[in-house]
C-alpha cells in the first residue's frame, strides 16, 4: 500500500476546519517521524533501500522512529562531545 506523507506542517492536522486539542497529538506524530520519513524518502529507489525493501508504506510507522530515534542519539552525542 503506498503512503503519501504531509511534508509541511498544517495546524489543523485533522482537516476539521478548526484547530483543536486533536491536533496537538497529530503534530508530535508529524514532528518525531519527521527525521524518519525523510530519510526514508531519501533511500526509496535506491540499492540500498531496495535491499532494506523501503518503500513510501514505512513512512509513520515503526522504522521511522526507529531511525528519528538513533538520529536524535547521533545529534544529542554531536553537541556533548563538541
Amino acid at each position: 500500500m503506498l503512503k503519501t506523507r504531509q511534508w509541511e506542517f498544517l495546524a489543523d492536522m485533522n482537516y476539521d476546519g478548526a484547530i483543536t486539542v486533536s491536533d496537538v497529538g497529530l503534530w508530535a506524530k508529524w514532528f518525531m517521524h519527521y527525521p524518519g520519513d525523510y530519510l526514508i524518502s531519501k533511500m526509496i529507489g535506491t540499492d540500498f533501500g531496495n535491499f532494506f525493501e523501503v518503500s513510501s508504506s514505512d513512512y509513520g510507522g515503526g522504522f521511522s522512529i526507529f531511525i528519528a530515534i538513533i538520529l536524535t542519539i547521533l545529534f544529542v552525542i554531536g553537541l556533548v562531545i563538541d
